[in-house]
């Protein structure tokens, strides 16, 4: 260290020692200023001061021509540091070392100069060596050897000049310049080392900075990387991938009919490939979520049509596994949330979807969703009466990966990043909360808080319900009751329906055209908009439905195509978004067009469920 040496040691590096000399300097300039401004005023004032004593004393004469002198050249000395910042830094030796040195030399000789007697000599020559000493090894922040020489001299002579007049306090006077040279001494030596430590830490800090900049960037550059290279694989794969399972959906009905000891082997197909569209629509999310410069903006979305969705996607494998699963819907409009509809919708499918997943299928296992207002926020739970979570796994449910008693990772029972994309989702999401209640047999609760927009006011503890219908009572009042109804199955006979598809995808556009033409409609296909704009435009009959993608290589996306269609029908034709990239289109728009967004790879259960919703909601 060098703070341990009594003599401060150089930097190894030429361009470090003179970088750390020049802020050395630096700031040895500000403070040399101050000393030759303070060194300058003590001399002004001991002239003021005696300018009654050199009517009466003749050898005050001469000692107020030096005093002028050394007052006269720390002025000067102050005016070149202050006016001249750089020229007395790159001259700093010259600058502040030659009126340091003459002002010491001078305070030295005037112990030569006659006086009266009836001022002690040697007090005054003492005091005014000593402070000298002082200004010169405390603020010059000249070289340690040469402010030494420079004190030390000066006090020699001094000490000389007092014992030549026969001073009685001689000796004293030599310890006093002895401790002023020794202390003053080693206080310039540790000045100099702490600067210098300081220094050195400075630039260990600069290159750590440094470091870590470049350690950050080359962690963005890879996650950006990661982030194209993800876009790139769900793009290329999404689409084979959602062609795969509409293909597989129409081989298992022909299968099921030509030769139905296939279907083992067919479900087992299915199954993987339901899989690999799994874990794309994960990934996606999962990308999406960790593109931070992505900001999630709230618009205002109603919570009926967010409801009906999961009413539609969810109420079919419900009754597959024999369990109920009721929504309570409000009235469209009548509650109008802040929020990103299409990421409180993955929220909300991810909760139920979970509870779907770990409830029992002996057909006593229920699934409820309901909301309640709270002034201006609106708490939407998701409940059922499943295997529940234990407290202990409370804080570690919402980690990636995280799985509760599932070591062989059996597929069924998912991937555990259901609620790490709902946490981070809601933590991106302004105003947004979700909150866990949940006992080991007890079933599950989440309990999300939205914000309502600013135009809904309700009184605090407001029922969701109240002036609403309901697509189903309370769950636990139904069941309590006694209740045996069943859901009844929501489809409509899509036989007829004419539909214009567009999809630029060959593979995708092939296996919709077939899936669609196999519940008997009517379908007219397209690659581009363009296309799709004169097949409407030569169409005998006005279309019933519009299914398009979004993104084209075109003017035009699949909004903009759909406002097009239905201006050339003049009606508002009920239509269909799917693309891979939902949370990346404007939720505005969306709500504008009164469109309906699906994200790809869709199984032809969810498609025929979308398309009823989306028929049934003209």
């Amino acid at each position: 260290m060098q703070g341990n040496r009594l003599y401060p040691r150089k930097f190894p590096d030429a361009d470090q020692e003179s970088a750390f000399l020049q802020e050395f300097r630096r700031s040895g300039a500000r403070f040399a200023l101050a000393a030759s401004l303070a060194g300058a005023l003590m001399a002004f004032s001991f002239v003021v001061l005696m300018i009654g004593d050199e009517a009466r004393d003749i050898n005050q004469h001469s000692r107020q021509l030096v005093r002028l002198g050394i007052g006269g050249l720390l002025s000067t000395s102050c005016l070149v540091l202050w006016l001249l910042p750089r020229f007395s830094v790159r001259n700093y030796l010259f600058v502040v070392g030659v009126p340091a040195t003459l002002a010491c030399f001078t305070v030295a000789l005037l112990g030569y100069l006659p006086t009266d007697a009836e001022f002690p000599r040697s007090g005054r020559l003492t005091v005014a060596m000593c402070l000298t000493c002082f200004l010169v090894y405390g603020f010059t922040r000249l070289p340690v050897v040469l402010m030494f020489t420079i004190c030390s001299v000066s006090s020699a002579i001094a000490i000389a000049a007092a014992i030549s007049n026969g001073d009685d306090y001689g000796r004293a006077l030599v310890i006093y310049l002895a401790a002023a040279n020794v202390s003053g001494c080693l206080l310039s030596a540790q000045i100099e080392n702490r600067e210098r430590e300081s220094f050195n830490r400075e630039i260990a800090l600069v290159e750590a900075r440094e470091k870590l900049a470049a350690s950050a960037q080359a962690s963005s550059d890879a996650s950006a990387a990661k982030s194209l290279l993800m876009a790139a694989v769900n793009h290329d794969l999404r689409q084979p991938a959602a062609s795969a399972t509409l293909y597989l959906e129409r081989l298992t009905a022909h299968i099921e009919e030509c030769a139905p000891s296939c279907m083992p082997l067919l479900g087992k197909v299915r199954e993987c490939v339901g899989a690999i569209t799994d874990n794309l629509s994960r990934l996606s999310v999962v990308a999406d979520l960790n593109d931070k410069e992505r900001v999630l903006v709230p618009t205002q979305v109603d919570l009926c049509a967010i409801l009906d969705r999961l009413v539609g996607v969810y109420s079919g494998p419900a009754l597959e596994r024999k369990i109920r699963f009721e929504v309570a819907l409000p009235r469209r409009g009548n509650l109008t949330l802040m929020t990103d509809g299409a990421r409180l919708g993955d929220v909300l499918a991810n909760l139920v979807s979970n509870a779907l997943k770990f409830t029992s299928e002996d057909g006593r296992g229920w699934v409820a969703v309901r909301a309640i207002r709270f002034g201006s926020r609106i708490r939407i739970t998701v409940r059922d009466n499943g295997i529940g979570i234990a407290k202990h796994h409370h804080h570690r449910v919402f980690d990636e990966y995280f799985q509760i008693d599932n070591a062989e990772r059996d597929r069924d029972r998912g991937y555990g990043l259901g609620l790490s994309i709902v946490r981070d989702t809601i933590a991106r999401l302004p105003g947004h909360s979700i909150f866990l209640r949940s006992a080991l047999g007890e079933g599950t609760r989440f309990d999300v808080w939205v914000p309502l927009a600013p135009t809904i006011e309700r009184a605090v503890g407001e029922s969701a319900w109240s002036g609403l219908h309901s697509s189903a009572c309370n769950c636990e009042e139904t069941l309590a009751r006694g209740c045996g109804h069943e859901l009844e199955e929501k489809e409509r006979n899509l036989r007829g329906v004419y539909v214009l598809l567009v999809e630029d995808d060959p593979l995708v556009r092939s296996a919709l055209i077939e899936t669609l033409k196999g519940w008997g409609m009517l379908v007219d296909a397209a690659a581009s908009p363009e296309a799709a704009l004169a097949l409407a435009r030569r169409a005998e009959r006005l279309f019933d439905l519009v299914v398009s993608d979004f993104g084209f290589d075109a003017a035009l996306d699949g909004l903009d195509l759909i406002r097009e269609v239905r201006g050339e029908q003049g009606r508002v034709t009920p239509a269909i978004i799917f693309s891979g990239q939902i949370p990346s289109i404007d939720e505005k728009r969306l709500s504008e067009l009164q469109v309906r967004a699906v994200s790809k790879p869709i199984h032809a259960e969810r498609l025929r469920a979308e398309l009823d919703a989306c028929l049934t909601s003209v």
